[in-house]
Parts: structure tokens; sequence; C-alpha cells
């Protein structure tokens, strides 16, 4: 990045020990989201009015105090999962650090409540690990409809 930028490494360490923290990530995020709602690109994607979330896994190689052990059926080793939440316009409005033991249907609601962008959610989606009973009367509760798409519905 230095060479992109023409800053030196010591400033570029400086910001990034000062400055790059979860609530000022979190204000940068929001305000590209809200640069990127009103182009007309994004609205040919999506009306921003569905969004979805899925918590995606990540190995971790040495001590971490968020990482924990695989469930059996997933293997051996510790793990990370990043829990994120995306507009149908493709822009990423929350990510939250979830460990690999707790189920994401307890995180589902967190990023869509405290979404401080313009975005106008008004359905979201998960996957089957994402929906439970308690889940559909807080989406409702909260006048936001829950649509997740379930495996084995059939059945």
């Amino acid at each position: 990045m230095t060479h992109v930028s023409d800053i030196p490494d010591d400033q570029l360490a400086f910001c990034t020990t000062w400055y790059r923290r979860e609530d000022t990530l979190k204000a940068a995020f929001t305000h590209l989201v809200n640069d990127h709602y009103p182009l007309p690109l994004s609205h040919r994607w999506g009306s921003a009015m569905l969004s979805s979330s899925d918590g995606q896994r990540f190995p971790v190689s040495g001590k971490n105090r968020h990482a924990r052990a695989f469930p059996p059926p997933l293997g051996y080793g510790m793990d990370l999962t990043f829990y994120s939440w995306s507009s149908d316009q493709l822009s990423p409005y929350g990510t939250k650090l979830v460990p690999v033991s707790v189920r994401d249907s307890t995180s589902v609601l967190d990023d869509i409540c405290n979404n401080e962008t313009e975005l106008p959610i008004h359905e979201h989606t998960t996957d089957t690990a994402g929906a439970t009973e308690i889940i559909f009367s807080l989406f409702d509760f909260l006048g936001f409809r829950f649509t997740p798409r379930l495996r084995d519905m059939g059945s």
C-alpha cells in the first residue's frame, strides 16, 4: 500500500493502530453503502429491500481467543465464523465474528436492527441454520418479512 499511495510505512502503521477499530470500520462501510445505494447500476441489481445473511468459516492456526473447535461432523481443528449481511444490491452492511459452536439464528437480527445505512430493508433470507420458530416470530414482531431457504422442505 505504501507504493501505491506514497504514504510512509510508519504513517500507515500509525493509522492502522489508532484508527482501525470496529466502530470506525462500521462508519466507513455505512458511508460506502449509502454512496452505492442511489447509483443507477445498483438499482438494476436490486431494490435494496431484500437482504441475506450467512456465516463463513475460516480455519485458524495458533491460539486465538475467539476460535472454537470444529463440531465433530466437520472435522478437527480450530475455526472462526464471520457472519455477514448484504443487500440484493450486493453491498455488505454488516459483519460479526461468531463462535463456530453458536447457531447462525442467534445473530440474524443483529445488523438488521442495528442497520445505520439508508437501505430500506423489508425482507431477509438465510439458509436453514439461520431459521428457528423464534426468529420467525421476532421478524413478524419487528415488521420484517423472513423468507429462509430451508433444506429438505419437502420431507
